[in-house]
Protein backbone atom coordinates (compact mmCIF):
# COMPACT_ATOMS: atom_id res chain seq x y z
CA UNK A 1 0.00 0.00 0.00
CA UNK A 2 2.71 2.31 0.97
CA UNK A 3 3.97 3.81 -2.64
CA UNK A 4 5.79 7.37 -3.14
CA UNK A 5 2.69 8.77 -3.42
CA UNK A 6 1.76 7.56 -0.40
CA UNK A 7 4.47 8.73 1.95
CA UNK A 8 3.89 12.56 0.61
CA UNK A 9 0.29 12.50 1.42
CA UNK A 10 0.86 11.29 4.87
CA UNK A 11 3.94 13.94 5.01
CA UNK A 12 1.76 16.96 3.77
CA UNK A 13 -1.05 15.23 6.13
CA UNK A 14 0.93 15.66 9.57
CA UNK A 15 2.16 19.10 8.57
CA UNK A 16 -1.13 20.57 7.19
CA UNK A 17 -2.71 19.22 10.62
CA UNK A 18 -1.73 16.40 12.45
CA UNK A 19 -4.04 14.32 11.19
CA UNK A 20 -2.83 10.75 10.01
CA UNK A 21 -4.04 9.73 7.39
CA UNK A 22 -5.77 6.06 6.56
CA UNK A 23 -3.25 4.71 4.06
CA UNK A 24 -0.40 4.33 5.89
CA UNK A 25 1.54 2.09 4.30
CA UNK A 26 3.44 2.72 5.64
CA UNK A 27 4.16 1.23 8.58
CA UNK A 28 4.23 -1.28 11.80
CA UNK A 29 2.56 -1.77 14.97
CA UNK A 30 3.17 -4.23 17.99
CA UNK A 31 0.79 -7.64 18.83
CA UNK A 32 0.68 -8.55 22.56
CA UNK A 33 1.33 -12.14 21.38
CA UNK A 34 4.61 -13.31 21.89
CA UNK A 35 7.09 -13.84 18.97
CA UNK A 36 11.00 -14.04 18.06
CA UNK A 37 14.18 -15.74 17.41
CA UNK A 38 17.23 -15.37 16.70
CA UNK A 39 19.20 -14.89 13.27
CA UNK A 40 23.09 -16.05 12.93
CA UNK A 41 25.73 -17.33 10.87
CA UNK A 42 23.23 -16.09 8.32
CA UNK A 43 20.51 -18.19 8.78
CA UNK A 44 16.63 -17.58 10.39
CA UNK A 45 15.44 -19.61 13.11
CA UNK A 46 12.37 -19.78 14.60
CA UNK A 47 11.58 -19.33 17.72
CA UNK A 48 10.23 -22.85 18.63
CA UNK A 49 10.28 -26.09 21.18
CA UNK A 50 11.38 -28.18 18.39
CA UNK A 51 13.06 -27.00 15.03
CA UNK A 52 10.66 -27.87 13.04
CA UNK A 53 10.25 -24.51 11.83
CA UNK A 54 14.53 -23.63 11.76
CA UNK A 55 14.37 -23.48 7.49
CA UNK A 56 16.90 -21.28 6.13
CA UNK A 57 14.79 -18.80 3.67
CA UNK A 58 15.64 -17.02 0.00
CA UNK A 59 17.90 -13.99 0.06
CA UNK A 60 16.40 -11.76 -1.98
CA UNK A 61 18.71 -9.11 -4.18
CA UNK A 62 19.77 -5.99 -2.70
CA UNK A 63 17.92 -3.70 -5.00
CA UNK A 64 14.69 -6.10 -4.50
CA UNK A 65 11.88 -3.30 -3.31
CA UNK A 66 10.92 -3.01 -0.14
CA UNK A 67 8.60 -0.65 1.82
CA UNK A 68 7.29 0.38 6.07
CA UNK A 69 6.65 0.61 9.89
CA UNK A 70 8.04 -0.09 13.52
CA UNK A 71 7.51 -3.55 15.56
CA UNK A 72 9.97 -4.72 17.81
CA UNK A 73 10.48 -8.02 18.50
CA UNK A 74 10.61 -9.41 21.82
CA UNK A 75 10.22 -13.05 23.63
CA UNK A 76 7.95 -12.48 26.79
CA UNK A 77 9.97 -12.90 30.33
CA UNK A 78 5.96 -14.54 31.33
CA UNK A 79 6.40 -17.10 27.81
CA UNK A 80 10.20 -18.18 29.27
CA UNK A 81 8.94 -19.56 32.00
CA UNK A 82 6.51 -21.24 30.64
CA UNK A 83 7.88 -22.97 28.01
CA UNK A 84 9.06 -25.80 29.42
CA UNK A 85 5.53 -26.80 29.85
CA UNK A 86 4.88 -26.25 26.23
CA UNK A 87 3.99 -29.65 24.03
CA UNK A 88 7.68 -30.16 22.15
CA UNK A 89 5.55 -29.41 18.29
CA UNK A 90 4.09 -26.28 19.65
CA UNK A 91 5.61 -22.97 17.81
CA UNK A 92 5.41 -20.04 19.53
CA UNK A 93 5.49 -17.36 16.04
CA UNK A 94 6.89 -18.15 12.59
CA UNK A 95 9.72 -15.61 11.32
CA UNK A 96 8.29 -14.36 8.27
CA UNK A 97 11.61 -12.11 7.12
CA UNK A 98 14.90 -11.60 8.63
CA UNK A 99 16.22 -7.96 8.31
CA UNK A 100 19.86 -7.66 9.51
CA UNK A 101 19.76 -8.91 12.78
CA UNK A 102 16.11 -7.81 13.22
CA UNK A 103 13.11 -10.12 12.44
CA UNK A 104 9.53 -10.06 11.21
CA UNK A 105 7.38 -12.57 12.54
CA UNK A 106 3.88 -13.75 10.77
CA UNK A 107 1.81 -12.63 13.59
CA UNK A 108 4.07 -8.87 13.26
CA UNK A 109 2.45 -9.04 9.09
CA UNK A 110 -1.31 -10.35 10.40
CA UNK A 111 -1.15 -7.00 12.81
CA UNK A 112 -0.04 -4.95 10.41
CA UNK A 113 -2.38 -6.08 7.85
CA UNK A 114 -5.11 -5.55 10.55
CA UNK A 115 -4.21 -1.99 11.50
CA UNK A 116 -3.56 -0.84 8.24
CA UNK A 117 -6.65 -2.01 6.42
CA UNK A 118 -8.56 -0.57 9.25
CA UNK A 119 -7.09 3.03 9.29
CA UNK A 120 -8.14 2.74 5.58
CA UNK A 121 -12.19 1.48 6.32
CA UNK A 122 -10.93 -1.63 3.90
CA UNK A 123 -11.01 -5.21 4.66
CA UNK A 124 -7.90 -6.88 5.69
CA UNK A 125 -6.78 -8.84 2.92
CA UNK A 126 -4.15 -11.98 4.29
CA UNK A 127 -3.68 -13.66 0.32
CA UNK A 128 -0.19 -14.24 -0.44
CA UNK A 129 0.35 -11.36 -2.27
CA UNK A 130 -0.74 -8.78 0.62
CA UNK A 131 1.08 -10.30 3.24
CA UNK A 132 3.95 -9.74 1.08
CA UNK A 133 3.55 -6.33 0.69
CA UNK A 134 2.57 -5.82 4.26
CA UNK A 135 6.39 -7.64 4.79
CA UNK A 136 7.51 -4.81 2.46
CA UNK A 137 6.48 -1.89 4.21
CA UNK A 138 7.85 -3.76 7.48
CA UNK A 139 11.34 -4.25 5.74
CA UNK A 140 11.17 -0.28 4.77
CA UNK A 141 10.72 0.64 8.62
CA UNK A 142 13.25 -1.65 9.88
CA UNK A 143 16.25 -0.27 7.43
CA UNK A 144 14.78 3.54 8.73
CA UNK A 145 14.63 2.46 12.51
CA UNK A 146 18.24 0.86 12.94
CA UNK A 147 19.03 4.39 10.75
CA UNK A 148 17.20 6.15 13.42
CA UNK A 149 19.11 4.11 16.18
CA UNK A 150 22.59 5.13 14.76
CA UNK A 151 22.35 8.53 13.98
CA UNK A 152 20.05 10.13 16.58
CA UNK A 153 17.35 11.76 14.02
CA UNK A 154 15.18 13.59 16.65
CA UNK A 155 11.42 11.40 16.93
CA UNK A 156 8.10 12.28 18.51
CA UNK A 157 7.12 11.51 21.69
CA UNK A 158 4.34 8.97 22.18
CA UNK A 159 2.18 11.30 23.53
CA UNK A 160 2.30 13.39 20.06
CA UNK A 161 -0.07 10.46 18.77
CA UNK A 162 -2.67 10.65 20.93
CA UNK A 163 -4.44 13.79 19.37
CA UNK A 164 -4.06 12.28 15.83
CA UNK A 165 -5.70 9.20 17.32
CA UNK A 166 -8.83 11.51 19.15
CA UNK A 167 -9.03 12.95 15.92
CA UNK A 168 -9.52 9.80 14.62
CA UNK A 169 -11.83 8.67 16.51
CA UNK A 170 -14.37 11.50 16.17
CA UNK A 171 -14.72 11.77 13.03
CA UNK A 172 -15.14 8.10 12.06
CA UNK A 173 -17.13 6.36 15.23
CA UNK A 174 -20.19 8.32 17.07
CA UNK A 175 -19.38 6.94 20.27
CA UNK A 176 -16.99 5.01 22.16
CA UNK A 177 -19.06 1.53 22.26
CA UNK A 178 -18.65 1.93 18.58
CA UNK A 179 -14.52 2.62 18.46
CA UNK A 180 -14.32 -0.31 20.40
CA UNK A 181 -16.76 -2.59 18.55
CA UNK A 182 -14.94 -1.89 15.49
CA UNK A 183 -11.63 -2.63 16.79
CA UNK A 184 -12.56 -5.78 18.59
CA UNK A 185 -14.58 -7.00 14.86
CA UNK A 186 -10.97 -5.86 13.27
CA UNK A 187 -8.98 -7.86 16.29
CA UNK A 188 -6.41 -5.44 17.17
CA UNK A 189 -6.06 -2.74 20.34
CA UNK A 190 -6.24 0.61 20.25
CA UNK A 191 -3.07 0.65 21.52
CA UNK A 192 -1.65 -0.88 17.62
CA UNK A 193 -3.91 1.64 16.51
CA UNK A 194 -1.88 4.43 17.86
CA UNK A 195 1.32 3.03 17.39
CA UNK A 196 0.93 3.13 13.67
CA UNK A 197 0.25 6.76 14.02
CA UNK A 198 3.41 7.40 15.97
CA UNK A 199 4.91 5.61 13.29
CA UNK A 200 3.49 7.75 10.38
CA UNK A 201 4.72 10.76 12.43
CA UNK A 202 7.94 9.04 12.91
CA UNK A 203 8.25 8.93 9.07
CA UNK A 204 7.76 12.44 8.84
CA UNK A 205 10.49 13.95 11.30
CA UNK A 206 12.76 11.26 9.22
CA UNK A 207 12.28 12.40 6.01
CA UNK A 208 11.80 15.99 6.84
CA UNK A 209 15.38 15.57 9.17
CA UNK A 210 17.49 13.41 6.37
CA UNK A 211 15.93 14.48 2.90
CA UNK A 212 14.09 17.70 2.99
CA UNK A 213 16.00 20.37 4.44
CA UNK A 214 18.40 20.03 1.13
CA UNK A 215 15.48 20.28 -1.48
CA UNK A 216 15.12 23.15 -3.14
CA UNK A 217 12.42 24.10 -6.05
CA UNK A 218 13.17 26.83 -7.93
CA UNK A 219 10.17 29.69 -9.25
CA UNK A 220 10.73 28.37 -12.87
CA UNK A 221 10.31 24.69 -11.98
CA UNK A 222 7.42 25.79 -9.66
CA UNK A 223 5.50 27.95 -13.11
CA UNK A 224 6.55 25.31 -15.81
CA UNK A 225 4.66 23.10 -13.38
CA UNK A 226 1.77 25.40 -13.13
CA UNK A 227 1.68 25.65 -16.64
CA UNK A 228 1.78 22.24 -17.68
CA UNK A 229 0.14 20.02 -15.05
CA UNK A 230 -2.19 22.60 -12.71
CA UNK A 231 -3.37 25.13 -14.98
CA UNK A 232 -5.36 22.46 -17.63
CA UNK A 233 -6.93 20.34 -14.84
CA UNK A 234 -7.83 23.72 -12.71
CA UNK A 235 -9.23 25.36 -15.65
CA UNK A 236 -10.96 22.58 -17.11
CA UNK A 237 -12.93 22.00 -13.76
CA UNK A 238 -14.01 25.54 -13.90
CA UNK A 239 -14.53 26.96 -16.94
CA UNK A 240 -14.35 30.14 -17.51
CA UNK A 241 -12.36 30.92 -14.08
CA UNK A 242 -8.65 31.79 -15.22
CA UNK A 243 -5.75 29.82 -12.57
CA UNK A 244 -3.75 32.11 -10.78
CA UNK A 245 0.04 30.76 -9.98
CA UNK A 246 0.10 32.78 -7.12
CA UNK A 247 -3.08 30.83 -5.87
CA UNK A 248 -1.07 27.47 -6.40
CA UNK A 249 2.44 28.39 -5.43
CA UNK A 250 2.60 26.96 -1.79
CA UNK A 251 0.81 23.67 -3.01
CA UNK A 252 3.05 23.31 -6.31
CA UNK A 253 6.39 23.53 -4.38
CA UNK A 254 5.35 21.48 -1.78
CA UNK A 255 4.38 18.94 -4.41
CA UNK A 256 7.77 18.78 -6.12
CA UNK A 257 9.66 19.17 -2.86
CA UNK A 258 7.70 16.02 -1.82
CA UNK A 259 8.81 14.13 -5.40
CA UNK A 260 12.05 15.17 -4.98
CA UNK A 261 12.13 13.83 -1.11
CA UNK A 262 10.50 10.39 -2.08
CA UNK A 263 13.21 10.22 -4.86
CA UNK A 264 15.99 10.67 -2.55
CA UNK A 265 14.26 8.12 0.15
CA UNK A 266 14.03 5.44 -2.47
CA UNK A 267 17.87 5.95 -2.97
CA UNK A 268 18.80 5.77 0.45
CA UNK A 269 16.47 2.78 0.68
CA UNK A 270 18.34 0.85 -2.17
CA UNK A 271 21.62 1.74 -0.41
CA UNK A 272 20.12 0.64 2.84
CA UNK A 273 19.40 -2.99 1.27
CA UNK A 274 22.77 -3.36 -0.31
CA UNK A 275 24.28 -3.28 2.82
CA UNK A 276 21.86 -5.41 4.65
CA UNK A 277 21.11 -9.03 4.78
CA UNK A 278 17.45 -9.16 4.05
CA UNK A 279 15.63 -12.56 3.61
CA UNK A 280 12.19 -13.60 2.96
CA UNK A 281 10.91 -17.25 4.15
CA UNK A 282 8.46 -18.54 2.12
CA UNK A 283 6.66 -20.57 3.86
CA UNK A 284 5.49 -18.25 5.76
CA UNK A 285 3.89 -16.63 3.20
CA UNK A 286 2.01 -19.76 1.55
Amino acid sequence: MQGKGDRRILRETWRRDGVASGRSDAWKMRLEAVKVSSYAGGTACATTTSPAFSEVGQAIPPASPACGRFSHSFLSPFLLLAIPFLAPAETIDRIAVSVGPRVITSSDIDREIRVVAFLAGNPADFSAAARRAAAGRMVEQRLIQRELEVSRYPVPSSSEAQPVLDTFKQEHFPTDAAWRSALAEQGISEQEVKDEMLWVRTLVFFTDSRFRSGVQVSDEEARDYFEKTVKPTAEAAHPGRPASFEDYRDQIEDTLAGQRVDRELDKWLAEARARTQIVYHDEAFQ
